[in-house]
């Protein structure tokens, strides 16, 4: 240093900045929020795939039981196969009436195979885990079964939820 010159301004020790400790600090409280928001994150859309998979499996109920309750109203000749525990039914529809009688089409066939129901072979609905229809005098009861994790539940916890119908049919 020259003579006459003053000596360059410093800071005080301990006021330049930061110390190590208090980074550290400051950086584990930052993860700790981003681990918090990353389990909330994560805990959402696990939320999400399940109540999509949810409603999924709701409208696949009721599509199948509309269209169920579609081709069997007024059908006439039913028959189950087998008799009880049914996955399939044969029944002639209703094509018009003549005054108070109803005038029917020929027999179509409703079945459950591989994880669809079929009207004379083409696909009405799939997704479908199980269908069993029993009939008592001019009561079909229809139950349908859809598994949740086929949509993209993924967790694994979602059962497959049944639901029953019952249709008054012709006798």
């Amino acid at each position: 240093m020259q003579p006459g010159m003053a000596p360059p301004d410093r800071p005080e020790r301990g006021r330049a900045g930061f110390t190590v400790v208090e980074m550290i600090v400051s950086v584990a409280v930052i993860a700790l929020l981003f681990v918090a928001l990353g389990t909330c994150l994560s805990s959402s859309i696990v939320a999400e795939r399940e109540t999509m998979a949810s409603a999924i499996v709701d409208d696949i109920h009721r599509n199948v039981f509309d269209r169920l309750a579609f081709e069997l109203r007024y059908a006439g000749n039913l028959s189950l196969t087998p008799a009880t525990n049914a996955t399939s039914v044969t029944f002639e529809p209703v094509s018009g009436w003549a005054g108070a009688a109803p005038v029917f089409d020929p027999p179509k066939t409703l079945v459950f195979q591989q994880g669809q129901i079929l009207l004379d072979g083409a696909v009405i609905a799939s997704g479908i885990s199980g269908v069993t229809m029993n009939l008592n005098g001019n009561l079909l009861t229809i139950d349908v079964n859809i598994d949740p994790a086929t949509f993209g539940s993924g967790t694994g916890t979602a059962e497959i939820r049944q639901l029953t119908a019952q249709l008054k049919v012709q006798g």
